[in-house]
């Protein structure tokens, strides 16, 4: 409950928090050992699944409320059974909140493919959005990157629009006007 609603960890010490919950009292520090064991020994079983070969699918995100920048980091792969396989390895704010660049994300990936026994070496392709960012981690990491075709798509709905913004605007002050009207 108190990752999933977001809530600080100290909540647990709060004796109207515990009224709520049927699990017996834990302390803050109690709470935190035992999320970093149970962090470790899912790392420890990713170890285990993860193949030498997989591609890396990322994307960012910032959230609005704090301006936190989050790095979100899978692989896919096919499986013993060759299905599509993924695992999320991370979803991580940037130490440096101040750099967001290809050297930034790709000290990210390196770091966090660390933990689990891979490296660069292990990644056959990116795949994420078609910005400039990514684009250059590619180089840097010479990797192909596959774009998101979403992202692709949207960009390109973008270009028509702007090539019709006029008359797009002319639809929208007809459409307002009727809708304030009634």
């Amino acid at each position: 409950m108190i990752v999933s609603e977001g809530l600080p960890f100290s909540k647990v010490e709060s004796k109207s928090f515990r009224e709520y919950s049927r699990l017996r009292p834990i302390s803050r520090n109690t709470l935190m050992k035992y999320m970093d064991l149970t962090t470790k020994q899912v790392e420890e079983e990713i170890k285990k699944v993860l193949p030498d070969d997989f591609a890396i699918v990322f994307d960012g995100w910032t959230c609005e409320e704090t301006t936190t920048h989050y790095l979100a980091i899978a692989v896919a792969y096919l499986g013993k059974d060759g299905k599509r396989e993924s695992v999320l390895l991370a979803f991580t704010p940037f130490e440096d909140e101040s750099s967001f660049t290809a050297a930034a994300h790709k000290e990210l990936l390196e770091t966090t493919l660390n933990v689990y026994g891979k490296s660069l070496s292990n990644v056959i392709c990116l795949v994420g959005d078609n910005c400039a960012t990514n684009q250059r981690l590619a180089k840097e990491c010479n990797l192909p990157l596959v774009g998101c075709a979403a992202h692709r798509f949207n960009l390109e709905v973008q270009k028509y629009l702007e090539k019709h913004a006029k008359l797009l605007q002319k639809v929208f002050s007809i459409v307002w006007t009727f809708l304030t009207f009634y």
